[in-house]
């Protein structure tokens, strides 16, 4: 059976109110009437509302929805010889997006590309309800000039090559610097380089010629 409780009946008023004020200020320029419909079934305990728009003018009734979103880049390669590392891909994360009520295209940016005797490929640009992430830089190289020895700008930038490259710079919001390696860290027996920045943290510069190369920048938790 269906019942109707005091308490709830107020609270229905007052949904039904502000539904209507709402849709009023929605429609300022045309006259718009709502009439809201709460049922609250006490046998099945599934309550339903319902609102019924009368419009009269020319309006634009855009039934949007609200989203959370998370889009991630394609990382950046390494580059090429004793290069440095890819950085990450831009991160973009959020909730209570408001979406419109129409086609969204999404796209998922790939991978970097290693190339020969230059620094490593961009990674591709991912894009969702009206935002883009960038692709990671590319890392910087020993090859190909010192103009390659630098990481690449991305949304997280590349790590800098042994040949005391400097790292990438990031997109702002989406990731963070590549590391640099200094003029001292270029020698045997490694000749290290630095790693890509990350969306948590920048990449770090090799610790000494006998290490290894520096580590990536931390992820996002």
């Amino acid at each position: 059976m269906t019942i109707s409780l005091p308490a709830r009946r107020l609270a229905s008023s007052f949904l039904a109110a502000v539904a209507a004020a709402a849709i009023a200020t929605a429609f300022a320029a045309a006259t718009a009437h709502a009439q809201t419909t709460v049922t609250l079934d006490g046998t099945s305990g599934s309550n339903s509302i319902s609102t019924a728009y009368t419009l009269s003018g020319d309006t634009t009734f855009d039934l949007g929805f609200f989203v959370d979103y998370l889009i991630v880049a394609g990382g950046g390669a390494g580059g090429n010889g004793t290069g440095g590392g890819g950085g990450a891909g831009g991160l973009l994360q959020g909730s209570t997006l408001r979406v419109s009520n129409a086609s969204n295209t999404i796209t998922v940016g790939v991978g970097g590309q290693p190339l020969s005797a230059s620094r490593g490929g961009k990674g591709g640009n991912s894009s969702a309800v009206g935002l883009t992430a960038i692709g990671g830089g590319g890392g910087g190289s020993n090859s190909g000039g010192t103009g390659n020895n630098a990481g690449a700008a991305g949304g997280s930038g590349g790590g800098g090559s042994e040949s005391s490259g400097t790292g990438g710079s990031a997109t702002s919001g989406q990731g963070n610097n590549g590391g640099t390696t200094t003029s001292s860290i270029f020698a045997a027996p490694n000749y290290p380089a630095a790693g890509g920045g990350g969306a948590g943290g920048v990449g770090t510069p090799p610790a000494n010629s006998s290490a290894g190369g520096g580590a990536g920048g931390a992820g996002a938790s």
